[in-house]
């Protein structure tokens, strides 16, 4: 379980985030199971190194007298330096059912691939309810057997033990399409206007050497 060390902060307000900000912390609340709303200071370096940009499972918050387990439910992020700027903790309890999103991993290369198919994954965090202990990091799945036309829906998923996914059983997941007719068509009147080009161009030579 990662752990990253927090600060409890008394003030709060647009002025004091951005002084946090400009000394390396990034301004957080904890909140859940009855536990009254604590303001927090994370070190941004901290959490990066930590957790990063794809937060899974639970984390052991250190610096509250006791270690608390919380779930990272949700981050805002700068948009242009991709910095966190708030982060929203949710306290959990290790046999307490969650609902949370784990990524989800493509392995292998479809055989589809080898005659032109083109690989699509449509659905990539699949929403599960499992016991907060159990949340995997990840659900891995196996493309290699897609042909072109083929496709994985949640049905067919591996789930660990214990995880259930919270989400219609027919949503596709991952698919292996045959090379789009619209590619096809541009790459036909690239071709075709290459040809034009090329006739134009003799047409204005024919007609210079004529003047001549």
């Amino acid at each position: 379980m990662p752990q990253i060390t927090v600060t409890k902060r008394t003030s709060m307000g647009s002025a004091e985030s951005r002084r946090m900000r400009r000394s390396g912390y990034v301004p957080a609340v904890i909140y859940g199971r009855g536990g009254k709303e604590d303001l927090l200071a994370v070190r941004e370096t901290e959490y990066m190194k930590t957790i990063g940009f794809r937060p899974t499972g639970i984390v052991s918050l250190q610096g509250l007298g006791k270690p608390v387990s919380v779930l990272i439910k949700e981050v805002q992020w700068d948009p242009l330096t991709d910095k966190p700027l708030h982060i929203d903790f949710y306290r959990v309890a290790l046999d307490q059912i969650v609902s949370v999103k784990v990524g989800l991993h493509a392995r292998g290369t479809p055989k589809g691939a080898l005659f032109g198919g083109v690989t699509e994954q449509i659905l990539h965090d699949l929403p599960i309810k499992v016991k907060a202990s159990d949340i995997p990091q990840y659900i891995e799945i196996d493309i290699s057997d897609l042909g072109i036309g083929d496709a994985i829906h949640v049905s067919d998923l591996v789930l660990p033990e214990g995880v259930v996914a919270d989400i219609s059983s027919e949503q596709p997941v991952i698919h292996v399409v045959a090379p789009t007719i619209e590619k096809v068509a541009a790459v036909e009147e690239e071709e075709e206007a290459g040809e034009e080009g090329a006739e134009e161009a003799e047409g204005e030579e024919e007609k210079t050497e004529e003047k001549e």
